[in-house]
């Protein structure tokens, strides 16, 4: 029997020919909105934005979906590489949209969950209510650009082969990305140090081959011309994806918050960052 998405426990669901972990919170009757989260991450990444949203006026209303993408979190890790590929990624969520019974939805998606996402977008746009992208690669623009990206994912998959869960998380807190995150209280640092040691180097590597910046297409026209209402959050520290968001501003008008945090906004700021969503998915639902 289809799973409604009634239960607010967590499901493990067969989708694919794989099974997939997946939480449902809030109003079981709401407009859904699907959250993705980040590489190396899993859905509790999004446990402290619940909070914060369901303790909103209003918050309550919608349908709040949780999902750990593949290799991720409670969901299959396998060691074939097809199951890892965007395109399979993107297509397994138009299967949870369905298996859950779900008309239209708003997504939400963090770094690696927001290429995912935009890559469904472009693939499913009269799937989707809104998107919402943090911190996301709208994909290379030029040949040479893929070719660095694809270098770049290499040679982390490589990294990842040869490192223990904890080795990983050691150095990965260390990336430039996360710099900003050194200034959070210790438990929250733990909390997704955990998040990532938790999870197997085998099958992040075959993630990063798969689903890389790498392997994604170009979706900035696409990005443009989207039929929904797309938002993009970013922190003003994180250089790299405030000039993206800038660049995309200035070309075609894209709808941009900026917080004052790192790359991982939805962590470190998370009670703006829970005000900001819930307007979003608000002013979307006065428009219908």
């Amino acid at each position: 029997m289809r799973d409604t998405c009634e239960r607010p426990a967590g499901m493990i669901l067969d989708l694919r020919g794989h099974s997939y972990h997946c939480e449902c919170h809030g109003d079981p009757g709401g407009e859904a909105v699907l959250f993705l989260h980040g590489f190396s991450q899993s859905s509790r990444t999004w446990h402290p934005v619940l909070e914060e949203l369901l303790g909103l006026p209003g918050g309550a209303g919608f349908r709040l979906v949780l999902f750990d993408l593949i290799g991720h979190g409670a969901s299959d890790r396998p060691s074939d590489a097809r199951p890892y590929a965007l395109e399979h990624m993107v297509e397994v969520l138009e299967a949870l949209r369905l298996h859950l019974g779900l008309q239209r939805m708003h997504l939400v998606g963090y770094s690696m969950g927001g290429r995912i996402g935009l890559s469904y977008a472009a693939r499913h746009p009269g799937s989707l209510l809104s998107l919402v992208l943090e911190s996301a690669s709208f994909g290379p623009r030029t040949l040479a650009e893929r070719e660095a990206m694809l270098e770049r994912d290499h040679a982390l998959a490589d990294r990842l082969r040869r490192s223990t869960p904890e080795q990983f998380a050691e150095w990965w807190a260390e990336t430039s990305a996360l710099e900003s995150q050194r200034d959070l209280p210790v438990e929250l640092r733990e909390a997704e140090a955990a998040m990532r040691r938790a999870n197997d180097t085998r099958a992040l590597a075959l993630v990063t081959l798969g689903a890389g910046q790498g392997a994604m297409e170009s979706l900035r026209n696409a990005a443009a011309r989207l039929p929904v209402p797309l938002t993009y959050l970013v922190g003003g520290r994180d250089e790299r994806y405030s000039a993206l968001a800038s660049e995309a501003h200035a070309e075609w008008g894209l709808d941009v918050r900026r917080f004052s945090t790192g790359h991982n906004v939805h962590l470190e700021e998370r009670e703006e960052y829970a005000r900001v969503l819930l307007g979003l998915l608000a002013k979307g639902r006065e428009r219908r």
